[in-house]
C-alpha cells in the first residue's frame, strides 16, 4: 500500500485508491461488506422514512463501530443520488483514517472537491440539486 501525500496542504488520494473507490460505488447498491485500503465498509440500505411517517436520520450517514464503518444510505433515493453519497461517505472515511484528521468536518471539506469531480457526468441537473438541498437541509457531518 503506497502511502498518501499531503501536497499544497491537501488531502491527496493515489489515482488507484480513487479508482477501488469508484469500482465499489459501481457495484449492484445492496446491503453488503467492502474494505478499500484496509478499512472495511458495511453499506446499509435504510427507509428515508419511519413507519410513524418521520424523516429517519438523513441521506447518508456513517457510524464507527468496532473493525468497521457502517455507512447508512436511504433505499429510495435516485441510484445515481445514492451512488454520489456512498463515493463521499467512503473518502470521507478515507481521508479521516489515513490522515488521522482529528476534525470530522476537515475530512469533510477536503471530499467535497473529490466528490465535484466524481458526480460530474453521474447525476442530473435535478439531482445535483437535490445533492445540493441535502447540503442545505442536512449541514451537519454524519459520523459517529
Amino acid at each position: 500500500m503506497r502511502s498518501p501525500e499531503i501536497t499544497e496542504n491537501k488531502f491527496e488520494i493515489s489515482e488507484n485508491v480513487l479508482e477501488e473507490i469508484k469500482k465499489e460505488v459501481n457495484e449492484p447498491f445492496e446491503w453488503r461488506y467492502f474494505s478499500i485500503e484496509d478499512i472495511d465498509f458495511a453499506l446499509i440500505l435504510s427507509p428515508s422514512k419511519n413507519e410513524d411517517g418521520t424523516i429517519n436520520g438523513t441521506p447518508a450517514e456513517v457510524y464507527g463501530q468496532p473493525g468497521e464503518f457502517a455507512i447508512y444510505i436511504w433505499e429510495d433515493l435516485p441510484e445515481n443520488i445514492q451512488r454520489v453519497l456512498l463515493f463521499h461517505e467512503i473518502v470521507e472515511i478515507y481521508l479521516y483514517k489515513t490522515y488521522h484528521i482529528e476534525n470530522i468536518r476537515d475530512a469533510h471539506l477536503a471530499t467535497l472537491e473529490y466528490e465535484d469531480a466524481f458526480k460530474r457526468g453521474v447525476v442530473s441537473d435535478e439531482e445535483d440539486k437535490q445533492l445540493k438541498q441535502f447540503r442545505i437541509d442536512y449541514p451537519e457531518s454524519s459520523i459517529s
